[in-house]
């Protein structure tokens, strides 16, 4: 199979491919945003698969810890892709004149990988299935913070055509041919026809939005009557029943810490239990709810528990730097050196197995009213 260069390409009169008999490349559409008129505008570029501009210059400016910040401009000075490192980790993505917070967690390989394992122990909680939502030939699908686009990949509907949303060009080099990538931040206004989507699917995005009932509003109004949104996460709130986890577990003692870093960067963090009420508010109906406690290494004594836990504890030890990095180093201006010295006390705790540590997962799916 040959493979090519990514390329972004000017956007079809329509978001959503039509199958072929093919697989191909993923076809990228970037949105740059006008601040002054509000306007969407579609700008062909090229990229290569690590999110890396092909032809512009980048800017680049060194701190006192040595994080490489770099900006390249997309489409003129509203929009900006960026890439920059942070003790050694890489992040980039595409976005509209807001910030450098748009995105909190690195998109190099490592983090690539910490994806693929969410990925992992989410089929291992619901049963291998893709989703809880009772779809019934869906035709056009959203993946809203595709990632590495696994879960459009695998999906087990081949005839409806899916589009994967993703702020940073971190997917595989060739998709289903009923896939379409677009880069885009979710967190803005969506350039997606009112009443035209029969699922919207969200998982693992916890502590990348900053408000969830606006997105919920977008999802609403993209919706088809009748059509579903389904939302997972894992909240990384450690508990265990026999009381071995107390207040010095390392691990419980950082979620506070990013917590306050978080806040600072203005982020809901650890906002999955108050889903209900925000389908609710927004005007879904025929809402469920799934919440398991998910354990956390080797501990457990039923097999495919212990399974699900060797892989979560895969997660979160390979996973710390993910999790902290951004938060402490921006939010709360922690030093190399910190954040390095309370990663390693997570991942000794971590590999304690007299300690029976579990987090929580949370899903939700919802309907919107025929009427």
């Amino acid at each position: 199979m040959r493979k090519g260069k990514l390329s972004i390409r000017q956007k079809p009169n329509s978001s959503f491919s039509s199958a072929t008999n093919s697989i191909q490349p993923p076809l990228y559409t970037v949105k740059t945003h006008n601040a002054a008129s509000g306007a969407f505008n579609s700008v062909s570029q090229s990229i290569n698969h690590k999110g890396e501009r092909l032809t512009e210059d980048t800017l680049s400016a060194n701190d006192e810890d040595s994080d490489n910040w770099s900006t390249a401009t997309v489409g003129g000075p509203s929009t900006a892709f960026s890439s920059f490192t942070i003790n050694d980790r890489t992040y980039n993505y595409a976005h509209h004149a807001r910030s450098r917070n748009s995105y909190f967690f690195p998109t190099d390989n490592r983090g690539q990988d910490r994806l693929f394992l969410l990925h992992h122990i989410s089929l291992l909680l619901h049963g291998d299935k893709l989703h809880l939502t009772p779809l019934e030939n869906p035709s056009r699908v959203l993946d809203m913070g595709t990632g590495t686009c696994i879960w459009a990949i695998d999906s087990s509907h081949p005839d409806a055509a899916i589009l994967g949303i993703n702020i940073s060009p971190i997917q595989s080099t060739w998709v289903p041919p009923n896939v379409r990538l677009e880069i885009d931040d979710v967190k803005l206004a969506w350039a997606i026809p009112p009443d035209s989507l029969d699922f919207v699917h969200i998982r693992d995005m916890d502590s990348a939005i900053q408000n969830w009932t606006n997105l919920m509003r977008e999802a609403y109004r993209t919706l088809k009557p009748g059509g579903w949104i389904e939302i997972k996460d894992i909240i990384w709130s450690y508990t265990s029943d026999d009381g071995t986890v107390t207040p010095e577990y390392t691990p419980m003692r950082i979620i506070e810490t990013v917590h306050e870093a978080l806040k600072a960067l203005n982020v809901e963090f650890h906002s999955s239990g108050e889903h209900h009420e925000r389908l609710t508010n927004v005007g879904f109906m025929d809402i469920s709810q799934q919440t398991q406690k998910v354990p956390i290494g080797l501990w457990p004594a039923d097999p495919k528990l212990k399974e699900v836990g060797n892989i979560t504890l895969t997660a979160a030890y390979l996973g710390v730097e993910d999790v902290i990095l951004y938060p402490l180093r921006v939010g709360l201006s922690w030093d190399r050196e910190k954040i390095q010295a309370l990663a390693s006390g997570v991942r000794r705790d971590l590999k304690k197995g007299s300690i029976h540590a579990s987090v929580w997962s949370y899903a939700f799916w919802a309907r919107k009213p025929t009427e």
